[in-house]
């Protein structure tokens, strides 16, 4: 007795085994056996080979067990859940990132193409201008220009509540000036009362704010002046070049010294004619004509859309120099498939394609604008090569996952096995087969091309071979 209880310890620690829908019943049945073992006065030789028996039909079920998630793994489901789930992280990250959201929403740095820098003809005073020439401008009447705006740069720290900011390179302008330019303003604020508003740009609010959203609106000291901060605006908005960390936008009750100098942006009135993207002009002064250098601001944009759509357009032309575009021989069975499953098979395509490429496009501009530039153009460059070698590898993978597919059920294709000498290549067969786990086929792939087999082929099983391909039914017992 004592050692028949060790034999039924022995077989409920092989259970364990067994999948858990199975088991109390294989139990029950290893223990009637055993039983009966038992009782036909059996030698302990015989009662261990059963034992042993039930260790191998426990590997067996665990085996069949496993089948259902393999093939669930290779399926076209699962191929493009993985491919969705990408694109989904990649836009997570995007908009996790501030500079790659700001790059996203608001690409354009300086959309106006009528807007003019003029300049001191003077090399004393270099390309700033004192206000009070531009003041006598103004009054003047106009033929060329429609609206003036300046700035001039200052160094100031920032005050808040609770610290004070390093030294800014800060500009106080007139009210019109990122107007005029064209530049956009993110998080913009409306404006409250005739305080001042600071708009900050992307590096000062990053570094010296922690890029956070809950500091606009908020009054803020510069110097001694109170101003209210009222959004962000790109690093390259400054029309005369140079780093300006923050732009201060005053209100039309308050204006500068006129003894100050300034830089000068006017609006080209519509219909003027101009000799070239720069030219010199003579204005009449109090003190006798002044010369000026006029030179019209290039549009500034980070046109990701564009640049997005020309690197898909480089990959695909790229695209049969890398790769075969081939998907294989596919000969018609006795009965032709059905239309629907062709169409399966095409639909399987475009949309593993098209779930990648928005991945694509949210990694892209994660590589270029995740990092700050001195550059506007460089962030385009880095979007350009990692979108273009994003989109040939995921192009080339999608033809090839399609190439060792079933063109029947979309599964991968198992158990690769070679065939062949390469020795033999021309006189016999030599490559790999593969095949459908649910016994729709063979794929054939040639080791090389050659005239008579230059691509896969596959081979269609008519129903006679299902028996060799059926899964395993839920609690059928492996003798």
């Amino acid at each position: 007795m004592t050692s028949l209880l060790l034999y039924r310890m022995a077989l409920r620690l092989v259970a364990c085994a067994v999948p858990r829908a199975l088991r109390a019943e294989w139990v029950a049945e290893w223990e009637s056996e055993l039983w009966y073992i038992a009782e036909s006065s059996a030698s302990r030789g015989e009662i261990t080979a059963f034992c042993w028996g039930a260790v191998e039909d426990a590997r067996s079920l665990r085996q069949m067990h496993l089948v259902a998630p393999v093939r669930a793994a290779g399926s076209a489901w699962a191929c493009v859940g993985w491919v969705v789930g990408l694109a989904v992280v990649s836009f997570g990250l995007a908009q996790a990132l501030p500079r790659v959201r700001l790059a996203s929403t608001s690409p354009v740095y300086r959309s106006s193409t009528d807007s003019v820098l003029i300049s001191s003809g003077e090399a004393k005073t270099g390309s700033m201008i004192p206000l009070l020439r531009v003041r006598a401008w103004q009054r003047r009447r106009q033929h060329l220009f429609t609206e003036f705006a300046f700035y001039a740069p200052l160094v100031r720290t920032v005050r808040t509540e609770m610290e004070t900011t390093r030294p800014l390179a800060l500009a106080r302008a007139s009210g019109n000036m990122l107007r005029m330019l064209g530049v956009p303003v993110l998080f913009a604020q409306e404006p409250r009362g005739v305080e001042p508003v600071l708009v900050l740009s992307q590096s000062a609010w990053h570094r010296d704010f922690g890029g956070s959203e809950a500091v606009f609106g908020q009054v803020v000291k510069v110097g001694a002046q109170r101003v209210r901060i009222g959004g962000v605006v790109p690093d390259e908005a400054a029309p005369a070049g140079g780093r300006i960390d923050g732009w201060i936008l005053l209100p039309e009750t308050e204006t500068l010294p006129e003894t100050t100098d300034v830089y000068l942006v006017g609006r080209l009135a519509e219909g003027a004619t101009m000799r070239g993207p720069q030219w010199e002009m003579t204005v009449p002064g109090v003190d006798g004509d002044v010369y000026y250098s006029c030179r019209i601001l290039p549009a500034l944009r980070a046109d990701v859309w564009r640049m997005y759509l020309f690197a898909v357009f480089l990959a695909l032309l790229a695209l049969p120099a890398t790769t075969s575009l081939s998907l294989g021989e596919y000969a018609a069975r006795p009965v032709n498939l059905h239309w629907v499953a062709t169409l399966r098979r095409w639909v399987f395509l475009v949309t593993k394609i098209a779930c990648a490429m928005p991945a694509i496009y949210f990694a892209g501009l994660i590589a270029a604008y995740a990092m700050h530039s001195t550059s506007p153009y460089t962030p385009q460059y880095i979007q350009l090569v990692t979108t273009f070698g994003l989109t040939l590898f995921a192009l080339r993978w999608s033809l090839r996952d399609q190439r060792r597919r079933c063109p029947v059920c979309l599964g991968r294709l198992t158990c690769p096995a070679r065939v062949g000498e390469p020795s033999r290549n021309f006189l016999a067969w030599n490559g790999t087969e593969l095949i459908c786990a649910d016994g729709h086929g063979f794929l054939h792939v040639p080791e090389m091309a050659t005239s008579w087999f230059s691509t896969q082929r596959w081979l269609h099983l008519d129903p006679s071979w299902s028996g060799l391909f059926m899964g395993p039914v839920e609690g059928t017992r492996v003798t």
